[in-house]
C-alpha cells in the first residue's frame, strides 16, 4: 500500500532563475502533481491563509 502526504507549497515566478525547470523538478522529478494554480499580478497574501501563523487565529 502506497502512504501518500499531501504538500503544499508556493513559488513566487519573480524569484526564480526558472519557473518551467522549476515545475518540472517538482512534476516530474519528485511525482508531485499540480491540483491548484492562481497567479497574481501585485503579488500574492497567500500567507495570510496559513493555520498557526499569529496573522489570522488570534495571534496563536
Amino acid at each position: 500500500i502506497l502512504k501518500r502526504n499531501a504538500v503544499s507549497f508556493k513559488f513566487n515566478k519573480k524569484g526564480m532563475g526558472n519557473f518551467f525547470q522549476t515545475v518540472c523538478l517538482y512534476c516530474d522529478v519528485l511525482g508531485m502533481k499540480i491540483l491548484w494554480s492562481e497567479e497574481f499580478d501585485e503579488g500574492c497574501k497567500a500567507a495570510c491563509n496559513v493555520m498557526g501563523n499569529g496573522v489570522n487565529n488570534g495571534g496563536t
